[in-house]
């Protein structure tokens, strides 16, 4: 019995993942300036949810020419306590167009409970 060429073998596998693929950027939004809204009014919501006060925000949006990806960098700084902001970022990310990029955490002293947060997102969207 003859065994099929291994290059065979990994043409589904590679199919596979290429289809994984398109079918991920087919999830994403599409770009527009309600889908931002929509996005950073999610983010608000999620840590409503969980009592916590976003403090400051801000947004910036990316796009370049010879992709089909726009990126929306988000920053958003919160205080509370340590569970309320590990909880806001878990919750986040359930979305899985949004990547977290970087977490700082800062409290002033161990006798205080609160502790601030940034958080640094990116929301990839399809271009328009």
């Amino acid at each position: 019995m003859a065994q099929p060429p291994a290059h065979d073998a990994e043409e589904p596998a590679h199919a596979s993942l290429a289809e994984q693929a398109r079918q991920s950027f087919d999830a994403l939004a599409l770009s527009s300036t309600t889908a931002h809204m929509d996005a950073l009014a999610k983010l608000h919501e999620t840590a409503q949810a969980l009592q916590l006060r976003l403090e400051v925000g801000s947004y910036r949006i990316e796009r370049r020419e010879d992709e089909p990806i726009v990126r929306m960098e988000i920053v958003v700084q919160g205080r509370g306590t340590y569970g309320q902001l590990r909880s806001f970022a878990m919750r986040s990310l359930q979305d899985r167009a949004l990547a977290l990029n970087a977490v700082r955490w800062d409290r002033s002293s161990t006798a205080e409970a609160s502790v601030g947060g940034e958080f640094q997102f990116t929301l990839f969207m399809r271009s328009p």
